[in-house]
């Protein structure tokens, strides 16, 4: 249209007013219909947000500004020093660069749509051109992709514009299930009756969810029920399909479907093969009758560990479908002590929502109960969450819980909550807790500078620093400065569940850091943060105060007594029997303390403990150390 104007204007005046509304009428058609399309379409690869805010930057901010710098371009017209026509030449100029961009926006778009599907923020429902060439390139080359969520996120795509027949069957051979799991819904979709011996083979697959999503495509491409397809399977070698057609008949056959199926699943539990056996425990999770509980229970106890694993997942599936059943969860809660299987166990429990709290609770606060499971159960009960959750983790704390590590899992699980949720249960209950850790920090700080010479060691704040030179600190030394890091990290973890994470993390990692302008900037912080009963005990466990001023402040501010080396050690080493291998630690390094300085005062004690000691490490340590006094 330009080209047109420049050619008419000085040669065929006449036609210039036709070639001048040709331009516009075509320049109007043109945004609104192809140009407007275009540009929505160049927004595709961008995610949600960011499109939201670009999309309203250049709406009020790129558009007006153009236009003005395009009324400061077209001033020399208005002034009479070029004509309308001759502009044009400004315009080709402009039409050149603007051609070159659409240039780098054709390989950009590519590259950005390439990126957001690996992230998978492409919206499915834009209007994506599925005709282009090299989008579909794209789409294509994504399946092949290493990365499940790409390759998942492509065939969404696909489905959702009506080229499921690009699904390429192979994809049922995916490692990730939900892959699987699409593709045999895209071929369904497509109606790809020549992948039904690619579907059958998936009636042995792994994943539930895969068996009876084949199974289901499987009757509608060949037009049958899906009993009437799977009952004669019941008498397949292959023990993956037996199951399958177990499950399938179970739910959905007759009454003489179900008994032959009851007849192969029993074959199943009692086969001498774990494989066999875990097979029957994934058909038992895909069926809701009730009079499998039993069965699945004595499953959850099976030796092999795939038969286990298949066991917990059962009782996931069926959690997760039918709602909490208490019988499983005893046994459930005791397999959180194996580390095999606790990931399992503990998503098996999470499934089983709110209802099964009361339970993890009375473990949580049973101190017969194994130390490892106690120390499994907060994380899992933060990840059912609600007020019932924030209760029973803030009950532990309160239960005067003396093993460390524990109550680090506790504040962290407390962490995991949300803030309002911690805040208006435990707002008069955390501070308690903040005095306690307190209070052990500074027996521990007591216990510590009983045994150790002063002059041996520095406290900055409340951080050991080693002097520098000969001396070597013992295995107790390092033993109780690391204990008061753990409790000194539990305290500014209690402080975070009431202020920002963030801010108390920084403060901590200041008042620690040996820096002194990073530590007077978290003292104020903290100064200026704190509750002044919060602020008191805090700042009385950091300051710079001499070491002989600081002892005396906090033995006097919790009521402790500062006892001799003798007392000490004699006192940490009657904490043996405790379950606590933190406790038993310190006992340990007591004992070896004893034979380096040969303390003659605790030898009798020494003897005492070989013979007497319920904990074997102690017993062997101290019958060790008598033989060599």
């Amino acid at each position: 249209g330009t080209l047109a104007l420049l050619l008419t204007a000085p040669f065929f005046s006449a036609l210039a007013v036709a070639a001048a509304l040709a331009l516009k009428v075509g320049e109007n058609g043109l945004r609104y219909s192809l140009d407007q399309s275009s540009r929505e379409l160049l927004y595709v690869p961008v995610p949600g947000a960011m499109r939201a805010k670009a999309r309203a930057y250049i709406d009020v901010f790129f558009h007006r500004g153009a236009k003005g710098l395009a009324a400061l371009l077209l001033l020399p017209v208005t002034f009479g020093l070029v004509t309308a026509a001759q502009a044009g030449w400004l315009t080709l100029g402009l039409v050149a660069v603007w051609l070159t961009l659409v240039t780098a926006a054709t390989r950009e778009y590519i590259s950005g749509f390439r990126e957001s599907l690996k992230h998978r923020s492409v919206d499915r429902q834009s209007p994506i051109n599925i005709e282009d060439t090299a989008t579909l390139e794209v789409l294509v080359q994504s399946m092949a992709s290493l990365d499940s969520r790409q390759v998942l996120h492509s065939l969404q795509i696909l489905g959702d514009h009506g080229r499921a027949n690009l699904a390429s069957p192979t994809l049922l051979y995916h490692d990730d299930h939900e892959v699987r799991l699409l593709t045999l819904g895209l071929l369904q979709q497509a109606e790809r009756r020549d992948a039904v011996p690619l579907i059958e083979r998936r009636l042995g697959d792994e994943s539930p969810e895969v068996r009876a999503k084949a199974m289901r495509v499987l009757a509608k491409l060949q037009g049958k029920d899906v009993c009437q397809l799977m009952r004669p399977r019941l008498t397949e070698h292959e023990p993956a399909v037996r199951a399958a057609a177990v499950a399938c008949l179970t739910a959905h056959g007759d009454e003489q479907m179900v008994r032959e199926a009851a007849v192969v699943l029993g074959e199943l539990l009692k086969a001498q093969d774990g494989e066999t056996r875990a097979e029957g425990a994934k058909a038992i999770g895909a069926v809701s009758d009730p009079k499998y509980s039993e069965q699945l229970v004595k499953l959850l106890y099976d030796e092999d560990q795939r038969v286990l694993r298949q066991a917990i997942a059962a009782v996931d599936r069926r959690s997760q479908r039918d709602g909490h059943n208490p019988i499983y969860t005893p046994t459930l809660i005791s397999s959180l002590r194996n580390r095999r299987v606790k990931h399992e166990a503990r998503n098996a429990l999470v499934a089983m929502g709110e209802p099964v709290i009361p339970a993890l609770k009375h473990f949580l606060l049973d101190p017969d109960e194994s130390l490892w499971v106690r120390r499994a159960l907060p994380k899992t009960i933060a990840r059912i969450g609600g007020p019932a959750a924030a209760d029973a983790l803030l009950a532990a704390l309160d239960h005067d819980v003396h093993d460390c590590f524990l109550r680090r899992k506790l504040i962290e699980a407390l962490r995991d909550l949300p803030a309002h949720l911690v805040r208006s249960h435990g707002a008069e209950r955390i501070p308690r807790q903040v005095e306690i850790e307190a209070r052990s920090y500074s027996q521990r700080l007591l216990e510590f500078f009983s045994i150790v010479p002063a002059d041996r060691v520095s406290l900055s704040g409340a951080t050991i620093t080693w002097g520098a030179g000969a001396w070597e600190p013992q295995l107790l030394e390092r033993l109780l400065a690391e204990r008061m890091e753990d409790h000194l990290r539990n305290l500014f973890g209690l402080l975070s569940l009431l202020h920002p994470a963030r801010h108390i993390k920084a403060a901590y990692r200041g008042l620690t850091s040996g820096n002194a302008s990073l530590k007077a900037s978290a003292l104020e912080y903290l100064d200026n943060t704190l509750e002044v009963d919060l602020r008191r005990t805090v700042v009385l466990l950091t300051n710079d105060k001499p070491l002989a001023e600081k002892l005396e402040a906090v033995r006097r501010r919790f009521g402790l007594r500062r006892g001799n080396k003798i007392d000490t050690l004699r006192a940490a080493i009657s904490h043996g029997p405790d379950d606590d291998e933190t406790i038993v630690g310190i006992a340990l390094g007591s004992l070896y303390k004893i034979h380096l300085d040969q303390v003659e005062g605790l030898f009798d004690d020494v003897c005492t403990l070989a013979s007497q000691a319920t904990t074997p490490q102690i017993a062997e340590t101290a019958a060790w150390i008598e033989e060599r006094l």
